[in-house]
């Protein structure tokens, strides 16, 4: 007989789930067009948001925001960055390179005080949909990455679903924030 492991609140083991999860497409830099795969969601965070390149490009983007804005968009682009609904082939950052949906969401939220993105994190983090919450390389705003479900018996395509979902939770979480997401972040890629 199997040993039963801890659940989530979901009622699944959280070590089979993430076992599971179809990750993002991760791409090293802006400009980079062939994606890496990913073997977990810890790997995929600390490659966003923890990792030597990040905190060096950051840093470096935003003291050369006071000095040159042509510059800063160079160092921005050398930042990694991912495809947070949809897993891609790996050669193209486009919708035609469609391999799987993730069934995650991206929300992004611009020209927020530095002063109250910490108390925006705790409300963020007590929402059960969050999985990741970070700051922007600008340092004004962050993005946070959730996870919806397929119900089941739905015929909607991918991008038919992707945007339901991406309405909802924009309308949750800007309510239960008090705060506007940027409503041009709704495409899949």
């Amino acid at each position: 007989m199997k040993e039963n492991k801890t659940t989530n609140e979901t009622g699944n083991n959280p070590e089979t789930e993430q076992e599971k999860e179809v990750l993002p497409s991760f791409f090293q830099t802006l400009k980079t067009s062939t994606s890496k795969p990913l073997p977990n969601r810890e790997v995929l965070e600390y490659n966003i948001m923890h990792s030597a390149p990040v905190k060096t490009n950051t840093e470096g983007y935003r003291s050369m925001t006071k000095v040159d804005k042509r510059t800063a968009e160079d160092i921005k682009h050398r930042l990694p960055c991912i495809t947070p609904s949809v897993q891609l082939k790996g050669s193209s950052k486009k919708l035609t390179d469609f391999r799987k949906e993730t069934y995650w969401l991206m929300l992004d939220y611009d020209d927020v005080p530095p002063k109250n993105i910490a108390a925006l994190r705790q409300k963020a983090r007590k929402i059960p949909f969050t999985m990741v919450f970070y700051i922007t390389v600008s340092g004004k705003g962050f993005r946070i990455l959730l996870r919806y479900m397929r119900p089941e018996g739905c015929n909607l395509t991918a991008t038919e679903l992707h945007l339901l979902a991406i309405r909802k939770a924009m309308s949750m979480y800007d309510k239960l924030l008090g705060i506007s997401s940027d409503k041009q972040c709704q495409d899949m890629v």
